[in-house]
């Protein structure tokens, strides 16, 4: 009996064994019905599909389905994060030839992206728990809000970066919430027309350009449709926020940063959705900037004030600004040009004015460190204030694109020391965050001929250098010796910050709002400068600021904007930080700052400057040739167009 029953467990195991292996080939194995041909452009040749007529070129791609089939279901996935290779563009290339490096230098960089992959892991399971469809999750005392109509902003914002991040199971579970909401309903009396624009329906384009999941394309013409009917105004302008009741405005002021930065997301719907309203909206506010003078109080060539007056199209007030309420529309020039490939000189040409002019009137420099800033500008009193905040220092990184399709050296200089005084205002504070804004008092006008950044960057590179070395020194001693050499350093590192500190004061720069939001656009440059140069101190940077963000921002549950950079933890002795969180993380820190730092550790390849172009809130679509192309770069989830 019991040689019965062993026979009988053998068999059984041969059996579920045999049907594991089965189902195993069944995944491992794609099924020809399933595999996308456009997702696997990537893998071809960088002419493959470069010549020919539209219908050659997509009987090239049937015939490749053969070749497509045969390759390894990982293949198929990553293809997509390479862009399309039928995209060969006709301007300058941006990103640096890939280079070589070394089996530790790879096992650092990937060691840091997972860190980053496992932040925003630890920041979704939190959301989902919390506030799943909701807008935002409240970091803290984990409950929802909704300031974006409640319609599950933070789902929105992460579609891409889960896409970016190949979190392919946390993206299908987002698809099905976002499925849910009606977008002609609100929870809000009205609606911000902008971050409607930039975080819905830039999330969704983006999603669907990534995943060709057909159902990201139905949620945009959705939010398009909502959306567009703030457009229709005597000026062509937008209206800033919109009663979707009423179906009316709720005041007749707007920022230019609102007006000027919808091109990219409204030609990409255009290009979609085959309903031309959407470019054809953009166009017009395109146009009337272009065509905008003294009468409309625009006293600076390229220098546009920040406000608007809806009604009657004319600048309300006289102050320029790349910081807070203009800044990504000058972004917005540089990058709808690279979108459609240089096709409409419109936007080169507004966007060099805009440069040229601010180098001219809104670049300072200190006298003592070199240190560059960029403030807010009057444009009629032509007076300075003395103010940065770290919205513009996404400049940088903006700079140091438009040096490279231009031509322009001095722009990719510029970019470099404006980038460092984004870092040095990290590196100075007690908790390694930048503070949202600060003044300095000892500025000068820029001069290209007097300006000398080496001084203040050998500085800055020497001190990670030497920081490197004495830990590598301290990881080859014994635990012991190790623990007594790491606690002097630690002693002499918080004497050297506090000097940092002291220096601060003594070059003129003060705090005047201490609060850290989970801003990105600081990650955002330093993302940029090291796709451009290649110099890896922009990755150590980044690494420093994501362990600040570890250590101070994070919650049991996700992460928090913390209300002073400034706070002293060793003086209160404190490992708790609650009490400095603001309970607050906007959608954009899983669309920006987390997909920022995430690439800046990636390889060069995966999401390339020269394939793709982020809209304001760091959502990547494709460039492209030509206003007809459709391309999409097809994942397969069951429902792939």
């Amino acid at each position: 009996m019991r040689a019965i029953l062993r026979w009988r467990t053998r068999i059984l195991i041969f059996l579920s064994t045999l049907a594991m292996f089965i189902m195993l080939q069944g995944y491992m194995v794609p099924r020809p019905e399933s595999i996308s041909i456009r997702g696997n452009l990537a893998t071809a040749p960088e002419d493959h599909y470069s010549t020919g007529t539209k219908a050659d070129i997509d009987t090239q791609f049937q015939a490749d389905i053969i070749e497509t089939v045969q390759q390894e279901p990982e293949a198929l996935h990553k293809s997509y994060l390479l862009g399309s290779t039928s995209f060969i563009s006709r301007l300058p290339r941006i990103q640096r030839q890939i280079t070589s490096e070394t089996a530790g230098q790879k096992l650092e960089r990937e060691t840091r992206r997972e860190a980053v992959k496992d932040g925003f892991k630890h920041a979704w399971r939190g959301y989902k728990q919390y506030a799943m469809g909701h807008d935002e999750l409240m970091p803290v005392t984990n409950k929802p809000v909704d300031p974006f109509g409640g319609w599950g902003a933070t789902v929105a914002d992460a579609l891409s970066t889960m896409l970016v991040m190949e979190l392919f199971d946390e993206f299908e579970d987002a698809t099905h919430t976002m499925f849910l909401p009606n977008f002609s309903i609100t929870n809000d009396k009205d609606i911000s027309t902008f971050e409607t624009i930039i975080r819905y329906l830039g999330g969704f384009l983006s999603a669907y350009e990534l995943s060709g999941d057909v159902r990201m394309l139905q949620k945009a013409e959705e939010v398009g449709k909502v959306v567009i009917k703030a457009f229709d105004t005597q000026s062509g302008l937008p209206y800033h926020r919109w009663d979707m009741g009423k179906n009316t405005f709720k005041n007749a002021w707007v920022s230019f940063a609102e007006v000027a930065s919808v091109q990219m997301e409204f030609t990409t719907l255009t290009r979609h959705s085959g309903n031309p309203i959407y470019a054809e909206k953009a166009q017009k506010i395109i146009d009337f900037v272009s065509n905008a003078g003294v009468a409309e109080g625009l006293h600076i060539q390229g220098l546009y004030p920040y406000t608007m007056d809806v009604v009657t199209g004319k600048f309300t007030s006289s102050i320029s600004s790349f910081g807070a309420m203009g800044d990504s529309a000058f972004e917005y020039f540089l990058k709808q040009y690279l979108l459609t490939d240089g096709q409409d000189e419109q936007y080169a040409r507004l966007y060099k004015e805009s440069i040229t002019a601010m180098k001219k009137h809104m670049l300072r420099q200190t006298s003592k460190a070199n240190l560059l800033f960029l403030h807010p500008f009057d444009t009629k009193a032509k007076i300075v204030a003395s103010t940065m905040d770290h919205l513009s220092c996404f400049v940088p990184g903006m700079l140091a694109i438009g040096s490279k399709i231009f031509d322009e050296p001095e722009d990719l200089l510029v970019a470099k020391g404006l980038l460092e005084t984004c870092v040095h205002m990290y590196r100075t504070s007690k908790t390694g965050l930048s503070p949202e804004k600060w003044t300095f008092h000892d500025g000068k006008a820029w001069n290209p001929k007097t300006y000398e950044p080496d001084n203040y960057w050998n500085t800055e590179q020497n001190k990670v250098k030497n920081q490197k070395e004495l830990n590598d020194a301290v990881s080859g001693l014994g635990n012991s010796i190790g623990k007594q050499v790491s606690a002097l350093l630690d002693h002499w590192s918080s004497s050297f910050n506090a000097k940092e500190q002291s220096d601060n004061r003594l070059t003129g720069i003060f705090v005047s709002d201490g609060s850290y939001l989970l801003r990105p656009e600081t990650v955002e440059s330093l993302f940029v400068l090291y796709r451009i140069t290649g110099d890896r101190k922009y990755q150590d940077y980044g690494w420093d600021i994501w362990q600040a963000i570890e250590e101070y921002c994070k919650t049991p549950s996700a992460y928090s904007a913390v209300r002073n950079v400034n706070f002293d933890a060793t003086v209160a002795n404190l490992t708790d930080y609650s009490s400095i969180q603001m309970d607050k993380m906007e959608s954009f820190f899983f669309a920006e700052t987390l997909k920022y730092l995430y690439l800046l550790f990636s390889p060069d390849n995966i999401i390339s400057l020269d394939k793709f172009v982020f809209n304001t809130e760091a959502h990547p679509l494709l460039r492209r040739n030509s206003h007809l192309d459709t391309h999409v770069l097809n994942l397969d989830f069951g429902h792939a167009k």
